[in-house]
């Protein structure tokens, strides 16, 4: 594969994600894909778990979107920073809705298999700033001002 067809790859299940399109978004991953949350320590296998972290993002975040601003290839791997952004309107693991606008920096490593599929993806965010960002949890007292 072509490092372009592994971008593409990873793009088509973030424009999944974007459109709420739960099935597209689990077409793009192996059947024994994994998927690790390093925030919150969690590890969920094939496209069941895959469809699951979909779930939770896209439940909680139903007008959720995504921008990409930078991918990386390398080997087999497709490392990609983008922004998410949206505001909560259902639960996230045990926080409830807070209607609040969120916007967040990721960075998702995706191994790619050789079907051109997403085989593993690590992801990387401050769960505390989104947290804070929520309501969840209260911005400490002179920790300063967004950029």
């Amino acid at each position: 594969m072509t490092d372009e067809e592994m971008k593409r790859a990873v793009r088509r299940q973030l424009e999944a994600f974007d459109r709420h399109n739960e099935d597209d978004y689990v077409a793009e991953v192996a059947a024994d894909c994994k998927v690790v949350d390093i925030p919150t320590g969690e590890k969920l296998v094939g496209r069941e778990g895959a469809r699951e972290f979909f779930q939770r993002w896209s439940n909680a975040f139903p007008d959720g979107k995504t921008t990409i601003h930078d991918e990386l290839v390398s080997a087999d791997t497709v490392v990609v920073l983008f922004i998410g952004e949206g505001t909560q309107k259902g639960p996230l693991g045990p926080f409830p809705a807070s209607n609040k606008p969120a916007r967040l920096e990721f960075c998702a490593i995706n191994r790619i298999d050789a079907d051109g599929k997403v085989a593993e993806i690590t992801n990387y965010y401050d769960q505390l700033s989104l947290l804070m960002q929520l309501g969840h949890i209260p911005v400490p007292a002179g920790a300063g001002t967004p950029r």
